[in-house]
């Protein structure tokens, strides 16, 4: 007997001259094969569709990595943002880190903060997911058992497309709070590489750190030091044209923390030395402006109670290099260095301004400026302020960068203040004219104090490139008063 794969009808139907008994037990004995049901859209799904939290990679080709928010990452460890499509499609952007956990009663650490998400890649076009933040360890709101405080880092920033597309922002890093031993603040994240079009992204801030002890009091807790986390690096420009991010800020902002009745600022310790974190560097850039680098963080030793017992300093974070341009765009300043306050016996040093980044050698643009130099004020020991950045190279023909100024210091007592020396100024390029150097700082002694006053030292200026008129004049020396 003869079978039809293709018409039903035939198949069906008995070759004349044959039973039909005999058709209808062949088909009875046949196996029964499965019934196969294809879902077009889970074909489809597998190359165009957007991340979910169960599954944060996009489609093979097209859609969007899964971003974590709040409540959406299960589980202790971070969660990365999802893969953009390999054709089109953002990164997903990474989730916040957990904040540490401590026992109520005992104080004992259960579980430490933990670093942000990195941020998800694109493909070949597309733009990078931002690292999350780093979660926070507040140990000092425990009154028994908590130790050393870290805060957790921020996330990476994903790459941007290949082709065009931003790169992400760095996460900022969590800070950290203790009355016994260490605070140290998270680093913030750097952001993403990129391909050949976009815009690098910002490096993430670092987590600021407060210790709490105070050594004249009979209070419980333990003396120590703490220190801000540093700035995450800016992302590059796209390799052919696109703008250079901007380094993060060392040791969070400038704002100022409340402990009770006082006001602190954001790394602060009075039993251990305090030291701002260092700002980040900046992104470069082929065609395009550069970033400019991150500010370093403050640093702050409050005054508690009597002075001559416990010597501690204060050190205020470097300032991140500007970044510098290739071919065309101007360089990025440097960052400022963070101040730095001590109100008590030790030592107390601004942070050292960031050099500024060199223009593109066919922009026809001067070079960036370093940045200033961190002010400093003490109390009971010397003050030293920042020294200021070296300037940047100018393009062909153009003057290089002026130094940054030395930072200003201010004494309170029999204790010397030192201004910082100005930054050296940028030497030139072809045909280019020197950068001037940066002007010392001043410094000052309060009416009433016995202490000597001594201004900074002007930067040098910078040296004149090939068939350049002149080098740059050097800085003026600050004034001591």
């Amino acid at each position: 007997m003869t079978w039809s794969a293709v018409d039903p009808e035939v198949r069906s139907r008995p070759e004349p001259g044959a039973a039909v008994a005999t058709a209808t037990a062949t088909a009875a004995s046949s196996p029964v094969l499965p019934t196969v049901v294809w879902t077009p859209g889970s074909v489809i799904s597998f190359f165009i569709s957007d991340g979910t939290a169960a599954h944060p990679d996009a489609g093979l080709l097209i859609g969007n990595g899964y971003s974590f928010g709040p409540g959406t990452c299960a589980g202790s460890a971070p969660c990365d943002g999802g893969r953009g499509g390999l054709l089109f499609g953002n990164g997903g952007n990474g989730s916040d880190g957990a904040f540490a956990i401590y026992d109520r009663h005992t104080g004992a650490l259960l579980s430490p903060a933990t670093s942000g998400g990195s941020g998800g890649s694109a493909g070949l076009f597309g733009n990078g997911g931002n690292g999350g933040n780093g979660g926070n360890d507040y140990g000092w709101v425990v009154s028994v058992g908590a130790a050393d405080a870290r805060g957790g880092d921020g996330g990476d920033g994903g790459r941007g497309g290949l082709i065009f597309g931003n790169s992400g922002n760095g996460g900022s890093g969590g800070g950290a709070r203790t009355n016994r031993g260490d605070a140290v603040g998270g680093s913030g994240g750097d952001a993403g590489w990129i391909g050949l079009f976009g815009t690098g992204g910002n490096g993430g801030g670092g987590g600021t750190a407060l210790q709490t002890f105070d050594p004249m009091t009979a209070a419980s807790g333990s003396p120590g030091a703490a220190t801000g986390g540093d700035g995450g690096r800016g992302g590059r420009g796209g390799l052919l044209a696109g703008t250079g991010g901007n380094g993060g800020a060392g040791g969070g902002d400038d704002s100022e923390i409340s402990v009770g009745e006082k006001i602190v600022g954001p790394v602060s310790s009075q039993s251990g030395t305090a030291t701002g974190g260092a700002g980040g560097a900046a992104g470069n850039s082929t065609f395009g402006n550069a970033g400019s680098g991150g500010d370093g963080g403050v640093a702050d030793v409050p005054y508690y109670g009597p002075t001559g017992e416990v010597t501690v300093d204060s050190v205020g974070g470097a300032g991140g290099r500007g970044g510098s341009a290739l071919f065309g765009g101007a360089g990025g300043i440097g960052g400022a260095g963070g101040s730095a306050a001590l109100f008590g016996f030790g030592t107390a040093t601004g942070g050292a301004g960031g050099d500024g980044g060199s223009s593109g050698w066919w922009s026809g643009g001067v070079g960036a400026d370093g940045g200033a130099g961190g002010e400093v004020s003490g109390d009971s020991g010397p003050a030293f302020g920042g020294r200021g950045g070296s300037g940047g190279s100018g393009s062909i023909g153009t003057p290089a960068g002026t130094g940054g100024v030395g930072g200003f210091a201010i004494g309170f007592s029999a204790a010397p203040a030192y201004g910082g020396a100005g930054g050296r100024g940028g030497n030139a390029r072809f045909a280019g004219i020197g950068g001037q150097g940066g002007f010392g700082g001043d410094a000052t002694i309060l009416e009433g104090a016995s202490g000597s006053a001594y201004g900074g030292v002007g930067g040098q200026g910078g040296i004149a490139g090939v068939f350049g008129q002149r080098s740059g004049a050097g800085g003026g020396g600050g004034a001591g008063q």
